[in-house]
């Protein structure tokens, strides 16, 4: 028989190996850089503002972000500076106004430093900026030419400029009453210059006050920079029919020699018809100075002042009454002359002064002097002071009494070394060597 048998057939089976795969993302790091803006104003006034700006790229948040201004030229000199801490922003401003520090160092440079918070702190410089300079704030004065003035006449302002950037653009106000402008701009075109500003003034009230201004503007500036003058105001008056009189005097009159006091008196009449108080000068009529003024006068009367003669010459005093409402008017001049004390003992004169002799003397035609020997023409009292001041010249004291002539005022010794006594000498020995 035959026997079955029964066979189970197994397969084997082998799994392949699971895998798992694990990306790490290792970050790429890349180092910050930064940009910085040109200034707001490339000219500026002191006062002004300049704005710049950063940017960074890339780097590691947060950063401190630092702003330097700097002199163009050294770069080292620090005008002015800020800084931002753990800025988390990529885009910062910086904004500053300008100082009287930036002027002198102008032109000046902007520059941005930057560090960021890498594991290793990166930091980053941006190029200079473009330059920028500094100039002083302009200034404006306003001066009116006649204070006070009478109405219906012409006032001349003048605007004076100091300082700024280049020309300037005026705008001329009255501020009272409907503070309207006074024709169109006046145009300064230099730093330091003026001009001026005419206009007809106009009131029917006594003693009528207006104020006066100029707005301006810096037309160079990168931004315009306005400013105001200072107010100046302005007393119109009505026509004046005041009538008062000043008669001046002086006394002693004439010649005096230097140390000599002179009292000058003013009469003052007819003042009730003007307006108190007064006001007097006492004017070098040469050249317009006040040589003594006295104020809060309010009556009629006498006021005097003393001057006492330092230097050689003619002087001619003036007096000039002058009341609140402009009206004034001016005595008849008078004069003194100076002169040198005779003998060089008064005043302090420093030298000796002889007068024109009224007659003429008879003197040796040769005179010796010392080792000197001195031709001298007939010139009587003149030739003779001449003859001494050789031999003061030598140190030699002549004695007058030698010529046989009189003379009204000999040279006393102190005077060896005057210069007048050299200029003598050496003219005669000029002349007559």
């Amino acid at each position: 028989t035959g026997c079955s048998m029964s066979y189970m057939l197994m397969r084997s089976y082998s799994p392949s190996p699971l895998i798992i795969t694990n990306t790490v993302i290792i970050p790429t790091y890349t180092a910050p850089t930064v940009t910085i803006t040109n200034p707001s104003n490339a000219i500026a006034d002191v006062g002004q503002t300049e704005t710049f700006t950063m940017t960074i790229t890339a780097g590691t948040s947060p950063f401190t972000e630092n702003f330097y201004i700097v002199n163009s030229i050294t770069k080292g000199t620090i005008l002015a500076f800020n800084s931002i801490a753990s800025s988390s922003s990529t885009t910062s401003n910086y904004i500053f106004v300008t100082n009287t520090l930036m002027v002198s160092n102008s032109p000046l440079i902007a520059n941005a430093v930057v560090i960021d918070s890498n594991s290793v702190p990166t930091t980053a410089n941006s190029p200079y900026s473009s330059s920028f300079t500094v100039n002083t704030a302009p200034t404006l004065t306003v001066t009116a030419g006649t204070n006070p003035i009478v109405t219906d006449n012409m006032e001349t302002f003048t605007l004076k400029a100091a300082g700024g950037s280049g020309k300037l653009s005026c705008a001329f106000y009255n501020q009272t009453g409907t503070q309207s402008q006074i024709g169109s701009n006046s145009l300064i075109f230099t730093i330091g210059g003026s001009n001026t500003v005419s206009f007809a003034v106009n009131t029917v009230t006594p003693a009528n006050t207006f104020t006066y201004n100029a707005l301006c503007y810096d037309t160079v500036t990168s931004t315009a920079y306005t400013f105001n003058s200072p107010s100046n105001t302005v007393t119109v008056n009505l026509p004046s029919t005041a009538n008062f009189i000043i008669a001046l005097s002086e006394a002693p009159t004439g010649t005096q020699g230097i140390g000599s006091a002179v009292t000058y008196s003013a009469n003052l009449l007819n003042l009730n018809t003007g307006t108190s108080p007064f006001t007097l000068n006492f004017v070098y009529a040469v050249n317009n100075l006040v040589a003594n003024s006295i104020t809060g006068i309010t009556a009629n009367g006498i006021q005097t002042y003393s001057y006492t003669i330092t230097a050689l010459g003619t002087f001619t005093m003036n007096a000039i009454i002058t009341d609140s409402a402009g009206a004034s008017a001016n005595a008849v001049a008078v004069s003194i002359t100076g002169i040198q004390n005779q003998g060089g003992g008064g005043g302090g004169g420093g030298g000796y002064a002889f007068t024109q002799p009224t007659t003429n003397a008879t003197v040796p035609t040769n005179v010796t002097v010392g080792t000197v020997t001195v031709q001298l023409p007939l010139l009587g009292e003149f030739s003779a002071i001449l003859v001494q001041y050789i031999g003061i010249l030598f140190y030699y004291h002549v004695p007058i009494s030698t010529y046989g002539i009189p003379i009204s005022n000999p040279l006393p010794v102190s005077y060896i070394l005057s210069w007048e006594a050299y200029v003598g000498a050496l003219f005669l020995l000029f002349l007559y060597g």
